[in-house]
């Protein structure tokens, strides 16, 4: 019976092996035996079988892993055929202590402030150690070296990470940043940076709209990856003056792309947003993109795509686009669009819209139409389709276009559909 190593005095966690070889008289046999441990004890039983014309002898091993100093011993206990106890193998780790490192951190969830200035804002980290017991104590820093809250965390059980107390401070516009400092151990520090926009209500009723997605990648090359697409849209009220902070949000998500919009007039206004670029390599085939108006927290509806990419001897690049759909669905007329967008082709192309509601098969939706491209640059064509729901339903949809003898598709556009009564 052997340990490896028997004796360690380092890092921990270490892993200890053990190996045990044991014999039998004859074979075939089967052997049942137990790993036993000085502390914590007899193991599972398990077995080692030995076939006709396999050797008398087997060596036998298992691991350990040491998180702290100690010393113990492990065996093996014969059960069967006849019972009997090896020889113990003695082990001794004694851990390095070493000095205990404190590592803080600051939750990112204020990276950007939005509302009425000066505002109170709120920031909170936390503290992470090398080891416990340890006792750290740290401070607050503010970007003009202005103290905040200190305080002292005692790491007594199995945690490494305990949190601070909160930074509690005035911001104006702009913005600025927070220091969490160790004091003693060491002197590890984190500093997050954030920006304020001030923001004083939206008494205008300022709304974004996403007006158009569609190809904006290489036209000559318009199946490369990554292929790309520009989603399109405006801000606007139907009076001014007003100063209005949007941004674009993704999937539901907003990502941190924002500006201003406004107008200093009192009439009604309407200003182009900066574009958001879509590419498939990055945000995949399909999703959805809104615009949020900061001032209130004002969601536009979401335009929902799905793209596809014809890679013959004439590229097409198509955008199916679907709305949000309506809560009233009765008289309701729900309208899908899509672009087919290619490069100096002659000839036409034939298109169909297809539908699925949820746990069904693609169903053709109204008739296929045919479209002329006359041979120009950079040319695109429109595909409409308009449809009603009587009931809640949910599904998806996609084009399918025809080229030479070929059938190519988008990405299919999911739909939730909830008729209020």
């Amino acid at each position: 019976m052997r340990a490896t190593p028997a004796n360690h005095s380092g890092t921990c966690p270490v892993a200890v092996g053990f190996t045990a070889t044991i014999q039998v008289s004859r074979v075939p046999a089967r052997v049942a035996y137990q790993w036993i441990d000085s502390i914590s004890g007899a193991g599972p039983v398990q077995y080692a079988d030995f076939g006709r014309r396999d050797v008398r002898t087997r060596t036998l091993s298992t691991t350990e892993t040491i998180t702290e100093s100690r010393t113990g011993w492990k065996a093996i206990r014969v059960l069967r055929p006849a019972a009997t106890v090896s020889s113990r193998a003695v082990y001794a780790v004694t851990c390095d202590t070493g000095p205990v490192v404190a590592t803080p951190s600051i939750d990112s969830r204020t990276a950007t402030l939005t509302g009425p200035c000066p505002m109170m804002a709120r920031f909170t980290g936390r503290v992470t150690v090398n080891k416990i017991p340890a006792t750290v104590t740290y401070e607050w820093l503010d970007e003009q070296g202005g103290k905040g809250p200190a305080g002292t965390l005692r790491f007594t059980g199995s945690t490494d990470t305990l949190a601070v107390t909160p930074y509690d401070r005035q911001v104006r516009d702009g913005g600025g940043s927070v220091t969490l400092k160790i004091l003693n151990p060491g002197t590890e520090t984190a500093t997050s940076w954030f920006s304020v926009v001030c923001q004083d209500g939206n008494p205008t009723g300022a709304r974004g709209t996403v007006s158009e997605i569609r190809f904006a990648g290489n036209w000559d090359q318009m199946c490369r990856l990554p292929r790309s697409m520009t989603a399109r849209g405006t801000i606007s009220a139907q009076t001014g003056p007003a100063d209005i902070t949007y941004e674009w949000v993704i999937n539901g998500t907003p990502i941190g792309i924002y500006d201003h919009a406004g107008s200093q007039g009192t009439g009604p206004w309407s200003w182009d947003v900066i574009n958001l670029s879509l590419q498939n390599g990055n945000l995949g085939t399909s999703g959805s993109v809104a615009l949020k108006v900061l001032n209130d927290g004002t969601v536009s509806p979401a335009i929902h795509y799905g793209s596809g990419c014809v890679d013959a001897d004439h590229d097409f690049f198509m955008v199916a686009l679907l709305p949000d759909m309506p809560t009233r669905c009765e008289g309701a007329v729900i309208r899908n669009s899509a672009t087919i967008s290619t490069n100096s082709y002659t000839g036409t192309v034939r298109y169909q819209w297809f539908k699925r509601v949820s746990g069904g098969e693609w169903q053709p939706a109204g008739t296929s139409f045919v479209d002329t491209f006359t041979g120009v640059e950079r040319e695109q064509r429109i595909a409409i389709h308009k449809w009603t729901a009587a009931q809640s339903e949910t599904g998806e949809w996609k084009l399918a276009m025809t080229y030479g003898d070929q059938t190519y598709e988008t990405a299919p556009v999911r739909y939730q559909l909830t008729c209020l009564t």
